[in-house]
């Protein structure tokens, strides 16, 4: 009887050490998870708008980049928009921008940086009248090509 009393006190203290751990191990799983689902919901938005395929290229056959997401050719240039030529003869997409809208070049540059000529990648929000209000309009970008089985696709 006396090792069982002994034993009480150091199950009871062993249990609350497991409950508080197992509950700490839930909150850090619940912010883990939405982290993971945050992360995992802007990869789908961005496949989605971009038509990337599973090599993460662009698969629209026109290249017109769907939703808020192009890429191309600049072709002109004004203080409000660019008009961006599609890869692929894909047409164009006039492209808004604002004080707000975030231009970099491997780094963070200005609109006045921005040049006619000039490959580009834009993200943003598509408009209803098919142009697209950018957030962020990436420079000198590196414009992936599609490979022949992502054109088949």
């Amino acid at each position: 009887m006396d090792k069982i009393k002994k034993f009480l006190p150091c199950l009871a203290i062993i249990i609350i050490i497991g409950g508080v751990m197992f509950y700490s191990g839930m909150k850090y799983g619940e912010s883990q998870s939405s982290n993971s689902q945050n992360n995992a919901m802007n990869r789908q938005t961005f496949q989605q708008g971009a038509g990337a395929t599973a090599n993460g290229f662009s698969g629209r056959r026109s290249g017109s980049g769907g939703g808020g997401f192009t890429a191309g050719q600049v072709i002109s240039k004004d203080v409000n928009s660019i008009t961006v030529q599609l890869n692929n003869n894909g047409g164009s997409k006039i492209v808004f921008f604002s004080a707000t809208t975030q231009i970099s070049k491997y780094a963070t540059s200005t609109i006045d940086q921005l040049k006619t000529g000039e490959q580009v990648i834009v993200n943003g929000s598509a408009n209803s009248d098919g142009s697209i209000t950018a957030q962020s309009i990436q420079l000198d970008a590196p414009i992936p090509q599609r490979t022949q089985s992502a054109q088949g696709q």
